[in-house]
């Protein structure tokens, strides 16, 4: 699962989205998919990008989440700034599949998702969100993402990045629309056999396309920082709708 994801998000197509209509975005994603993978780039980080990944394969059952906190340095987030970040978020899974359902899911035992927190929004607030509502189609951030939850949804118009095992979305955002800390949530979904969980790896990495502001020490102290100071819960785990965590 993880080299999978890896892979994926090391994918890049050859011009960047910000250079694409909505209908070049269409053309280019049924034409090679995610993009051409770079060995590099799924192997190593520099002083501008920076690959974050799941530290162990972990297993998710329906109606569970899990939430996952980035914290953001202030260098990056703050007011004023307006560096272009590339954000990519990669979840790969593997449930037991079953032959005689068509779709995806009523295919797997157990489906997956995942979903990113609102600009400014607290860990908090989004972990409460995530874990009273669960996923909503009409919330899918604030972020331009290329393909998107929904099908009306992202720039490739009618394509949506949930309907399969291996997620990829990305997006270029100003640095000052990243909080202090950026949230995924994980959500799993009741498929055919809700006793057989999910088993899945994530990967989200941030990039300063231009190279105008160094990333990967930065966010490398926070963590390391935050997790020194136990003021970072790196898993929030719970059951949607009981609000248990």
């Amino acid at each position: 699962m993880l080299y999978r994801a890896l892979i994926a998000q090391s994918a890049r197509w050859p011009k960047q989205i910000s250079e694409l209509s909505k209908e070049e975005c269409i053309s280019t994603l049924r034409q090679i998919g995610y993009g051409i993978p770079d060995v590099d780039r799924a192997t190593h980080n520099d002083d501008y990008r920076v690959t974050l990944i799941t530290p162990s394969l972990l297993e998710l059952g329906d109606d569970d989440a899990h939430i996952f906190r980035i914290p953001i340095p202030e260098e990056l987030s703050r007011v004023g700034e307006d560096y272009d970040i590339l954000v990519e978020v990669t979840l790969s899974y593997a449930a037991n599949p079953r032959r005689t359902r068509r779709y995806i899911k009523s295919y797997l035992s157990t489906w997956l998702n995942w979903q990113c927190s609102r600009i400014g929004e607290k860990a908090e607030v989004f972990a409460r969100r995530i874990f009273e509502t669960g996923s909503v189609i009409e919330d899918d951030g604030d972020f331009n993402w290329v393909i998107g939850e929904a099908t009306n949804r992202g720039m490739a118009d009618k394509y949506s990045r949930k309907n399969g095992t291996l997620q990829k979305d990305w997006c270029i955002i100003k640095s000052n629309q990243l909080s202090d800390a950026f949230c995924i949530a994980v959500i799993g979904h009741k498929g055919w056999g809700g006793l057989f969980k999910a088993k899945y790896t994530l990967a989200v990495s941030f990039e300063a396309i231009n190279q105008d502001i160094p990333i990967y020490e930065p966010i490398r102290t926070e963590i390391e920082l935050a997790i020194e100071n136990n003021e970072i819960e790196v898993e929030m785990s719970g059951n949607i709708g009981n609000n248990k965590r």
